[in-house]
C-alpha cells in the first residue's frame, strides 16, 4: 500500500510522493531499496526524468525511529492518469484503482460486470503500451539491471496518449548483486525458473526479462478467453508480421541464446508504430516514443541515394541490432504520407543524420540525396556546434563534398566513418559509440 504523506517533498523536486512502508526487519528489502535509490542518484538528469516518468522508482529511503514502525520508501505519486473507476467488490460502490495492464486482456462482458470506465483498446494503442515496456525494460537491461518480477498486475497504464508505469521497482537489482532475490507471479515463470525442472535457476536475469515481456506481448495482443495463461507463440497469428512473429518466437523460446534483447523489440515497435501512425504523428506524441522524440537516444536518419540501398540494409541492421532506431524512407513511411513534409521532420526531430556518401552519389547529378543533404545543412546551421548530429559515412568510392555550411564551415570539416568491406564491424562499432555517447 502507498500512502501519501502530505507536507513532505524531495530537495530536488516539489513533485507529490508517495510512501510505501516495509517491515523492519526485513533486512534485505531495505538494502535493496538502499541500491535502487543509489542507482537512480548516479543516473544523468536526462536519464533520472526517463525512470521517473515510466516507474515508481524509490527516491529516498525511509527509517522510523519508533520501535515498533518500520522502514519505507518514498517514490513519485502515481499521476491520476492512471487510475481508473470500477465496482468494489464487497460494497457494489464505485471506487478508483490503478488502471493494471490485466485489464488489457479482459472481455467486453468482464469490464461491464465490473462497471469499468474502458472502452475497448484499440492495436495501435497496445503496439504503443508495448513498445514503452520494453523500452523501460531495455533502458534497465542498458545499465546491467534486473526488473524481476514482470506481470501485468505490476504495470500500470494510461491513455489519451498510451503510457506505461512501472510498479514494485524496489525489487529491481544489479545483476552484479548475487543477493537479489526475484520472484515470478503465477503463469510468468520462465523455462529455466520453473519447479521440476533439472536445475531451476535462481536468479532472475536480462533473459528471463526478455521472456517476460515475450509473454506481455503475446498477451496484450490476443486479449480473451486463455490469454492470462497462454505461452504458445502461434496464437499471435496474423496479429504482427514475420519480423515481429519471428521475434517473439524467440523471446518466448526455452534456448535462452535464441532470445533477442528487449532494445531489438522496442526497435521493432518504434517501426511499426510509426508506419502505422505516420512520421508525423509518432513525432507529435514523442513523448511516449523515446526513440522519435528527438531526444537523448533518439532516432537516426539515413541519407541514401537508391543504388546503395543493401549496404544501407546492412547498416540499418547492424545499427538496430545494436539498439539504435533507425528512421529511412522505405520503412519508414507510410501508405498517403506527404513524403516531403515527413522527411523534413523526420530530419529535424532526429538525434542524428547520418549521411552515406559513395560512388553513386558522387556520380549522380540529381538526387533526393541531395535535396536531404540541404535540409541536414539547414538544421546544422541553427543547432549548437557542441553538438554531434552530422555523421557522415563513406561507403566505397565516396567521399564528403565541398559544400559550404556559414560562418566559415563546411562539410569536410566533419569527421567521418569509413564503411568498407575490410572497416565494416570498426566502423559500425564507431557509430554505436558516438551515439550511445550523446
Amino acid at each position: 500500500m502507498i500512502f501519501r504523506p502530505d507536507g513532505t517533498y524531495l530537495p530536488e523536486s516539489s513533485a507529490p510522493l508517495g510512501y510505501q512502508e516495509f517491515n523492519r526487519q526485513d533486512g534485505g528489502r531495505v538494502k535493496s531499496v538502499q541500491a535502487a535509490v543509489a542507482f537512480w542518484m548516479g543516473l544523468s538528469p536526462g536519464e533520472r526524468a526517463v525512470l521517473d516518468e515510466r516507474t515508481s522508482w524509490p527516491r529516498a529511503v525511509v527509517e522510523r525511529v519508533e520501535p515498533k514502525s518500520g522502514h519505507g520508501f518514498l517514490t513519485l505519486l502515481i499521476p491520476p492518469e492512471f487510475f481508473c473507476k470500477l465496482a468494489d467488490r464487497d460494497s457494489g460502490k464505485i471506487i478508483s484503482r490503478p488502471r493494471e495492464m490485466t485489464w488489457l486482456i479482459s472481455s467486453a462482458r468482464q469490464r461491464r460486470a465490473a462497471q469499468l470506465d474502458l472502452t475497448e483498446v484499440d492495436k495501435t494503442e497496445r503496439l504503443m503500451l508495448l513498445a514503452q515496456l520494453t523500452y523501460t525494460i531495455g533502458f534497465l537491461h542498458k545499465h546491467d539491471w534486473v526488473y524481476g518480477d514482470l506481470h501485468f498486475g505490476n504495470v500500470l497504464f494510461a491513455l489519451n496518449p498510451p503510457r506505461i508505469k512501472l510498479l514494485e521497482c524496489d525489487g529491481a537489482a544489479a545483476l552484479s548483486d548475487p543477493a537479489r532475490r526475484q520472484g515470478s507471479a503465477p503463469f510468468w515463470d520462465p523455462p529455466e525458473c520453473q519447479a521440476g525442472g533439472e536445475r531451476p535457476q535462481r536468479l532472475q536475469d536480462i533473459a528471463t526479462d526478455v521472456y517476460k515481456l515475450g509473454l506481455a506481448i503475446l498477451r496484450s495482443l490476443t486479449p480473451g478467453q486463455g490469454a492470462a495463461m497462454t505461452r504458445a507463440p502461434d496464437r499471435i497469428a496474423d496479429e504482427l508480421d514475420a519480423e515481429g512473429t519471428a521475434l517473439l518466437a524467440g523471446a518466448l523460446s526455452a534456448d535462452r541464446l535464441a532470445r533477442p534483447t528487449a532494445s531489438e523489440l522496442y526497435s521493432y515497435f518504434s517501426r511499426t508504430i510509426s508506419r502505422r501512425i505516420g512520421v508525423p504523428e509518432a513525432l507529435a506524441i514523442g513523448q511516449i516514443m523515446p526513440d522519435l522524440a528527438g531526444t537523448s537516444g533518439g532516432h537516426v536518419f539515413i541519407s541514401y541515394v537508391s543504388e546503395d540501398s543493401k549496404l544501407v540494409d546492412k547498416l540499418q541492421h547492424d545499427l538496430e541490432s545494436a539498439g539504435v532506431a533507425v528512421w529511412r524512407d522505405r520503412t519508414s513511411l507510410g501508405a498517403g504520407d506527404r513524403w516531403r513534409d515527413s522527411i523534413r521532420s523526420a530530419i529535424a526531430a532526429g538525434s542524428f543524420f547520418i549521411c552515406c556518401f559513395s560512388e553513386a552519389s558522387r556520380s549522380r547529378t540529381r538526387s533526393y540525396m541531395n535535396e536531404e543533404l540541404a535540409l541536414a545543412i539547414e538544421e546544422l546551421r541553427i543547432r549548437n556546434r557542441e553538438n554531434i548530429w552530422f555523421l557522415p559515412v563513406l561507403f566505397p568510392g565516396g567521399e564528403v563534398p565541398d559544400r559550404q555550411i556559414g560562418a566559415g564551415e563546411n562539410l569536410r570539416d566533419f569527421n567521418y566513418t569509413s564503411l568498407t568491406p575490410s572497416n565494416w564491424p570498426r566502423g559500425i562499432n564507431q557509430l554505436v559509440r558516438t551515439i550511445r555517447r550523446h
